[in-house]
């Protein structure tokens, strides 16, 4: 469990705040969605948006968040980077940067994320949470892809850890009509996620610290679809 926590612990405090597109209205310089006969596509149509925090945001001209009333959040999708188990010569971490998850740390991620956007989503004074498609209603996905954690496994005959990079991470947001199924946002941010001190790892702290860090990011979620909603768009 040690390498899955702390992965996500540093991956969501610095990626997931600044990766929610209506964060995007908070930069130094506003953002803008490229238009006219050089504007650059995307092979769905959406527009890419210029002066994003993130690497690659795009969105569909002219859409009102305005007339949005739910939100629904969809099945939070994470893929793994395949990654051999360590033999017995290659158990520390010095010759190992790359280290595997058993099913059961990537099912206690998925429950853990989950239940923390549902919870911040419930929460928000713009949209009501709901479970089903329909008119009116906001759904948002958001997917992990390429996850890499550089955190050796509890099994491993290695004793204490101190790291500095504990894993890196690509995560894919979207933003959909759900009565429609038309594609409006669409933003991918690929961080390295790194301790600004070295700290032991434990079982106890870690998992703390996830839990926070999920609820963390969660709720800024949550207030950035409330502006993004106020804004009606960029």
């Amino acid at each position: 469990m040690k390498a899955i926590l702390q992965t996500f612990d540093g991956y969501f405090k610095k990626s997931f705040g600044a990766f929610v597109v209506a964060l995007l209205l908070l930069g130094c310089q506003a953002p803008s969605i490229q238009t006219g006969a050089d504007a650059e596509i995307s092979f769905d149509g959406l527009h890419r948006v210029d002066n994003a925090r993130a690497d690659d945001v795009w969105m569909l001209p002219g859409v009102d968040f305005s007339k949005y009333n739910k939100v629904r959040l969809d099945e939070t999708q994470i893929s793994y980077r395949p990654v051999q188990e360590p033999s017995q010569t290659m158990r520390s971490v010095g010759t190992n940067s790359e280290f595997p998850l058993d099913q059961n740390q990537k099912l206690k991620l998925e429950i853990a994320a989950k239940e923390a956007f549902l919870e911040a989503l419930a929460k928000s004074k713009h949209y009501t949470l709901v479970t089903e498609e329909g008119t009116g209603v906001l759904e948002v996905s958001a997917s992990l892809i390429d996850v890499v954690s550089r955190v050796p496994p509890e099994n491993a005959d290695r004793g204490d850890v101190f790291l500095t990079e504990i894993g890196v991470a690509t995560l894919v947001l979207e933003l959909r009509d759900s009565a429609t199924e038309q594609l409006l946002v669409r933003s991918t941010d690929r961080r390295r996620v790194e301790n600004n001190t070295m700290v032991r790892s434990t079982s106890v702290r870690n998992m703390s610290e996830v839990r926070m860090a999920l609820r963390q990011q969660a709720k800024l979620l949550t207030e950035n679809l409330d502006k993004l909603h106020l804004s009606q768009g960029i």
